[in-house]
């Protein structure tokens, strides 16, 4: 029983053309954003696709992320809340438990392949037409996959567990939405006052997924510590 939830949710999650749809627009948010932190951090040897510039893609995962966790997230437990089927399904000999964790599951497996379509984007970037002409060098998929590791699944991780706690909590997938917006905001207050604050340590602190600290730490890098690709 508790093996059907998880895969009966993530099925349909994957019959849906909106997951593959929304997959096509991680690719798309990995270019766009590639190119900008690409631009942002510019030196002259700096490789198209240096590991410095995927290190803060991913400890930043991208907005559309945000927006994507909380409708899958939220939606994933709400349909039962929303249709009145909940009630039939506490009465089956399902652990509560293990019911929520499974539904966690299922919505934290499937952010996580959009996570992985937004890696992907990033590694076609430097190969698409009207890139710029900058050297690039080989994929850095070891510190790509230490960078997963370390920022994205964590992120993902904790942003799957609000949203599904928020929903659980005020039985309304709203709440998800607008906690997702609320850490949106407060991100976004972070890298505007980042740059000009006396109180930079308390600023990094703030940043609720880290992106501050790895773009300070980038920054402050050399040419030959961006490229080649940078190690742990």
């Amino acid at each position: 029983m508790i093996t059907s939830i998880f895969s009966r949710e993530v099925l349909y999650r994957l019959q849906r053309p909106l997951t593959w749809f929304v997959l096509l627009l991680m690719i798309y948010q990995g270019i766009v954003y590639s190119t900008a932190t690409y631009d942002r951090i510019i030196n002259e040897g700096v490789w198209l696709n240096a590991a410095a510039v995927a290190h803060i893609n991913q400890a930043g995962i991208g907005f559309l992320l945000f927006i994507v966790i909380a409708i899958i997230t939220g939606s994933a437990l709400h349909r039962d809340l929303e249709h009145r089927t909940a009630a039939l399904l506490y009465t089956c000999p399902v652990n509560e438990k293990r019911f929520f964790l499974e539904r966690f599951a299922a919505a934290f497996a499937i952010n996580v392949l959009l996570g992985l379509g937004y890696i992907a984007g990033m590694l076609l970037m430097p190969w698409l037409p009207g890139s710029s002409g900058a050297p690039v060098g080989p994929a850095p998929l070891g510190q790509m996959a230490w960078n997963f590791a370390l920022f994205m699944l964590p992120n993902l991780f904790l942003l799957t567990a609000l949203s599904l706690a928020l929903v659980v909590i005020f039985r309304q997938v709203t709440a998800s939405y607008i906690g997702m917006a609320v850490l949106m905001v407060l991100l976004l207050l972070t890298e505007f006052v980042r740059e000009h604050t006396p109180y930079l340590n308390l600023v990094l602190l703030l940043d609720p997924l880290g992106y501050g600290i790895s773009m300070e730490t980038v920054i402050a890098m050399g040419v030959a510590e961006k490229t080649p690709p940078i190690s742990r």
